[in-house]
């Protein structure tokens, strides 16, 4: 997921396990990916249903905010000042919390 998220590409999912499940539907919520939906009687993916996941994700005018969402998410990921002050910032937090 981090990788496609720092590309900035909108995330396609097909989740199995409960795990999978849980972080599709959050990314989802926040509208940087698509989960595809199951078939209702025996639990499976369909042709159509990946096909119209895909196309929303890449081609698709109502696609566009799950793009432009995957993009702003992406300068996230890729900002490296960010992620060095969040590492400062844990490790300080560790440094005061050491003997509490």
């Amino acid at each position: 997921m981090i990788e496609n998220l720092l590309f900035g590409h909108v995330l396609v999912m097909l989740p199995f396990l409960l795990d999978q499940a849980l972080y599709s539907r959050v990314m989802e919520e926040k509208k940087v990916g698509i989960e595809i939906p199951r078939n209702e009687q025996d639990g499976s993916f369909t042709r159509s249903s990946v096909a119209k996941a895909l196309r929303l994700a890449v081609v698709d005018e109502e696609g566009s905010a799950y793009r432009n969402n995957a993009k702003e998410i992406g300068k996230k990921f890729s900002n490296k000042e960010l992620h060095h002050q969040y590492i400062q910032d844990f490790v300080s937090s560790l440094y005061n919390h050491k003997y509490t």
